[in-house]
C-alpha cells in the first residue's frame, strides 16, 4: 500500500477562496477543490461496487458497505455522523476538510434542486455524483421540502418515494431520509419506510434518548444535537461528541450552508468546521469514530418505489385548494394546503380567525415586526396535492377579499418539467382599509415550461392582514 499524504491544512484565505469558487458551476469542482484526494488503498473504510440501474456497472461509481464496519464494536466508545442538509453547492467547502481526515459525510439532497438556483446556488448532478464516488453517503430530503405533516398520505409518499427513485436513478443509493424541518408523525414514518428507507434522521434529541445508545439499530427517528448555525461555538460542537464518549453513544449532526457571512444563520462557519475536524480526527485512536449515518445503522441497500400518481384537476373553476381556510385538518398550527411565513420558523403571528368575508374563518396576520418572508402565505409548492394545475399560456385571474392596516400584493411561482419551484412575478401593492374589500389580479401568460403554479399573498411592509376567500381561475 502506498504511502498516504500528510493532512493538508486549509487556511482561512483558502476557505474563503472555495466559498467563493461554489458560486461558478462546474462539474469537475470537486476534483479542482481538492489537492489529490484518497485513492483506493488510502480511503479509511472499504469501498464495494454496485450494479447501475440501467446495468452498466462499469459507469457505476463505488459506494461505500454501509456493514464493512459497523458502530459499536468492542473498541468503539463513540460514533460520530457529520449530515449536510438542503443540497447547497456551498458544503463543497468542507469536503476538502473531511477528505483531509479521511472522514466520509452523509448528504442530503432534494432531487429537483440539483443543478439549480435559487436564492443560492445548489449541488450539479456531476457534483452529487462525485461526492458518491468518494464515499460520502447521498440521502432523500423530498422533493420540495415541504412539511410532511402538512401532506397528505399520497403527497407524503410523492415526496419521499418520488425523491428517492429519483436519486437512485442517479446511481446514488439513496438509504437514509432527513425528515424537512425535521417533522415527522406516525403517517410520515410509515411512508418513509414503505418508501424502502432503512431508516430517518429528524433535527433536534427533544424528548428522545440521547446520545444515541450503540450499536444503533434502524431507527426513523433518529435525534441529532441541535442544529448548527452562526452562533454554535467549537466548544458546543465539541461537547456534542465528549457526551457521548461519557456515555458510550453515537451523535450526529446536522448543517446547512457551510459560509461566512452568506445571509443564513443556519450556517457552520468554515474556520468552526476546520477546527472541529481537526480536534475530532486524532479521537479516532481512542476509539472516537466517523461514520455516515447508513454506515452507522448497518442500513441495507433497498429497492426504490414510486409515490401515487397524480390525477389533473379541472382547469375551469376555482383551483385553489381549501381557498378559504376553512380547513385545518393535518399538524397543529397549519392550515391545509397553505405555507404560513417562512417554512420552519414560528407561524403564532397567523390565526385562524371567526372574521371571516365568507365561511367559518379567515386568515389574520400580525406582521408587526416580522422580516418580509414572514409576512406572506402562500400555496404549498409540492408535487400536486396541493399545487395548481396550469396550462403553458394561459391567462389566470387571481382574486380575494381582504382588509388590513398596510398595503398587500399576490405573488405567484411556478413548477418547472424538472419538478423545480421558483419566483415568476408578483402584482403591484394594492391599499388596504378597515372593511373587507375585492382585490384581484391578472397574472401573465403561464410559462411554456410550467407544470403547475402556486399564489399567495404579502406584505411588503409592517402591519396587519386579514385575507379570505381566494379564487384562482382562466381570466375573463
Amino acid at each position: 500500500m502506498r504511502s498516504s499524504p500528510a493532512p493538508a491544512v486549509l487556511s482561512f484565505p483558502l476557505l474563503l477562496t472555495l466559498v467563493a469558487a461554489c458560486s461558478v458551476d462546474a462539474p469537475t469542482r470537486l476534483r479542482q477543490l481538492l489537492d489529490g484526494r484518497p485513492g483506493a488503498d488510502d480511503a479509511p473504510d472499504a469501498v464495494v461496487a454496485r450494479d447501475h440501474p440501467d446495468g452498466d456497472e462499469s459507469s457505476s461509481p463505488a459506494a461505500p458497505s454501509s456493514t464493512d464496519r459497523p458502530s459499536g464494536g468492542a473498541a468503539e466508545r463513540a460514533v460520530v455522523s457529520l449530515t449536510f442538509d438542503d443540497t447547497f453547492a456551498d458544503q463543497l467547502v468542507a469536503v476538502p476538510m473531511l477528505q483531509a481526515h479521511g472522514m466520509r459525510a452523509t448528504f442530503y439532497v432534494n432531487s429537483t434542486r440539483i443543478g439549480r438556483s435559487a436564492d443560492y446556488r445548489y449541488l450539479t448532478e456531476g457534483e452529487v455524483r462525485e461526492l458518491h464516488a468518494m464515499g460520502h453517503e447521498i440521502g432523500g430530503h423530498t422533493q420540495h421540502h415541504v412539511d410532511l405533516t402538512a401532506s397528505d398520505s399520497d403527497e407524503q409518499r410523492r415526496q419521499i418515494c418520488d425523491d428517492r427513485a429519483a436519486l437512485a436513478a442517479l446511481g446514488l443509493d439513496p438509504r437514509t431520509l432527513a425528515y424537512p424541518l425535521g417533522r415527522r408523525d406516525p403517517g410520515v414514518v410509515a411512508a418513509a419506510e414503505e418508501c424502502g428507507y432503512a431508516g430517518a434522521r429528524i433535527t433536534n434529541h427533544v424528548g428522545a434518548s440521547y446520545p444515541i445508545a450503540l450499536p444503533a439499530t434502524p431507527s426513523f427517528e433518529i435525534p441529532a444535537a441541535p442544529s448548527v448555525s452562526t452562533s454554535t461555538t467549537l466548544d458546543d460542537m465539541k461537547r456534542e461528541v465528549t457526551l457521548a464518549e461519557r456515555t458510550g453513544g453515537w451523535v450526529v449532526f446536522v448543517m446547512h450552508h457551510v459560509c461566512v457571512d452568506c445571509g443564513s444563520r443556519s450556517a457552520v462557519r468554515p474556520e468552526v468546521l476546520q477546527a472541529f475536524l481537526a480536534w475530532l480526527a486524532p479521537r479516532k485512536k481512542d476509539g472516537t469514530v466517523v461514520r455516515t449515518v447508513a454506515q452507522a445503522l448497518g442500513a441495507e441497500a433497498r429497492p426504490p418505489r414510486r409515490g401515487p400518481a397524480l390525477f389533473g384537476g379541472t382547469l375551469g373553476d376555482n383551483r385553489l385548494k381549501n381557498p378559504s381556510f376553512e380547513r385545518a385538518t393535518r399538524s397543529p398550527g397549519t392550515i391545509d394546503c397553505w405555507v404560513l411565513g417562512t417554512p420552519g420558523a414560528s407561524a403564532k403571528h397567523f390565526t385562524r380567525v371567526a372574521d371571516a368575508h365568507d365561511g367559518a374563518f379567515a386568515l389574520h396576520l400580525d406582521g408587526v415586526g416580522r422580516s418580509t418572508t414572514d409576512r406572506r402565505v402562500n400555496v404549498t409548492q409540492d408535487a400536486g396535492g396541493c399545487a395548481v394545475d396550469a396550462a403553458p399560456g394561459e391567462r389566470l385571474r387571481l382574486r380575494a377579499f381582504a382588509k388590513g392596516t398596510t398595503p398587500m400584493r399576490f405573488s405567484a411561482y411556478v413548477r418547472d418539467g424538472a419538478g423545480f419551484w421558483r419566483s415568476w412575478t408578483s402584482s403591484p401593492s394594492t391599499a388596504l382599509g378597515p372593511e373587507y374589500a375585492e382585490v384581484s389580479w391578472t397574472l401573465p401568460a403561464v410559462p411554456d415550461d410550467a407544470t403547475a403554479i402556486a399564489v399567495g399573498a404579502n406584505l411588503p411592509s409592517e402591519g396587519e392582514l386579514t385575507l379570505d376567500d381566494l379564487d384562482l381561475r382562466t381570466a375573463p
